[in-house]
């Protein structure tokens, strides 16, 4: 399990080609909140920024992620986790009205398929007396100006 942050900067290569295309700029994020695939920086003047789906993913490993070739489109998704729509430091409240901090971080599977837990933060204060916290990945919904987390107090 490792953190989205630590997946930003990663270089992104075609695997039959060994083609660097980029390095990964941010999550794209279905609006259930689970994982639609990596926003990456392009090389060259035009196009770039583009989604490369995570089905297009191979692997991923330390220093980079082997894509199984070199599709991507213009982003369309609704929200990301830094950029367009941001999820970073957006909100999360239970279904049951309990404010229950800001999103900080994302934890995603080692092979980057789903989404586990969300990091949050409830301030510098509370961070350094009481640490983040993990929140569990379940059902949520992503709205316009928080995240609805579904059953999480029951």
């Amino acid at each position: 399990m490792r953190t989205f942050s630590s997946y930003i900067g990663l270089a992104a290569y075609v695997l039959v080609t060994g083609k660097l295309i980029g390095h990964v700029s941010d999550l794209a994020l279905n609006k259930d909140g689970t994982l639609y695939g990596l926003l990456i920086d392009k090389k060259g003047f035009f196009e770039r920024k583009r989604v490369v789906p995570l089905s297009f993913v191979h692997s991923v490993g330390e220093h980079g992620i082997m894509l199984i070739e070199d599709y991507s489109h213009p982003f369309s998704q609704e929200f990301f986790f830094h950029g367009h729509h941001p999820i970073h430091h957006r909100p999360i409240v239970s279904s049951n009205g309990n404010e229950l901090g800001l999103v900080d971080d994302v934890y995603v599977s080692q092979d980057l398929g789903t989404i586990l837990a969300y990091e949050v933060t409830n301030g510098l204060f509370a961070d350094f007396t009481d640490g983040k916290k993990r929140l569990p990945f379940e059902r949520l919904s992503i709205g316009e100006d928080t995240i609805v987390f579904h059953d999480l107090d029951k």
